[in-house]
């Protein structure tokens, strides 16, 4: 196997990677991007698709933003009581053990250590060994699945935002006259699948831009994009980048209603 080979077979690997860390919101997932970009970025290259290319050192670049992006809003959703699929966080409310007016550590009370009363285990005409009670077992209880500690409540939550209208009507006019320029581009460049090519760079381009911003919408984006990524690779001769742009597509679909239904919208 040559070298172009290897490194495409990497790309197919850390690429599945990086979309398994992309739908559980892992913050690893953008180095992880970093070495697929760079491996894409190459294998691209070799075929003479100049924007895949170029769009690929993009996602090396963005990775950094996107990281420090996603602990910022990690941050912002460990500070705030929430439940996934809300608009909002939910306000904080009183707390019953400092009420004003009362210091819970200084208030008199009895001390149920040393109350005075009846020790069942010598009643007289008791067995305490048969006594009848509640059936512990039985009794209801929190669960603890979700009790502080516990895996659910420690596992990080996906943090959501809406995008703006601002935001969709400027991804619109990239998009369109993006691809338009890039197309001129790269047909003076000579690239060998010029009109589709660009067409996937710009789409990519802005889905990583709504991936940043935590928006669920940009699984959409992926779709569509992972599936013309598919033809491209395909008809390029690169049958492991057509592979994994095909998982993405299928990853991309299950993606969206993981985080639409465990996501969490911050402010």
């Amino acid at each position: 196997m040559d070298l172009a080979g290897a490194i495409e077979i990497f790309a197919l690997v850390t690429g599945l990677a990086y979309v398994v860390l992309e739908i559980g919101q892992r913050n690893f997932m953008w180095v992880v991007g970093i070495l697929t970009g760079l491996a894409c970025a190459y294998s691209f290259a070799t075929q003479r698709l100049w924007a895949s290319m170029g769009l690929n050192v993009y996602y090396v670049i963005i990775s950094f933003w996107g990281l420090w992006k996603w602990r910022r809003d990690a941050r912002l959703v460990r500070s705030s009581a929430v439940l996934p699929g809300s608009d909002s966080a939910v306000m904080p409310g009183p707390d019953p053990v400092v009420m004003p007016g009362s210091d819970p550590a200084v208030m008199p009370g009895p001390d149920p250590a040393v109350m005075p009363g009846p020790d069942p285990a010598v009643m007289p005409g008791t067995d305490p060994a048969v006594m009848p009670g509640p059936d512990p077992a039985a009794m209801p209880g929190p669960d603890p699945a979700v009790m502080p500690g516990s895996d659910r409540a420690s596992r990080p939550a996906i943090h959501l935002r809406r995008p703006t209208r601002k935001t969709l009507i400027l991804s619109a006019l990239l998009t369109l006259f993006g691809t338009a320029a890039l197309i001129a581009l790269l047909r003076w460049l000579g690239d060998s699948s010029s009109a589709l090519d660009a067409f996937v760079t710009v789409l990519s381009a802005v889905a990583t831009w709504w991936l940043a911003l935590s928006y669920p919408q940009q699984w959409i984006l992926w779709i569509v994009a992972d599936i013309l990524s598919t033809i491209l690779c395909a008809l390029s001769g690169l049958p492991w980048m057509a592979a994994l742009y095909l998982a993405y597509a299928a990853s991309a679909v299950y993606g969206y209603f993981h985080w639409t239904r465990n996501g969490i919208y911050v402010a």
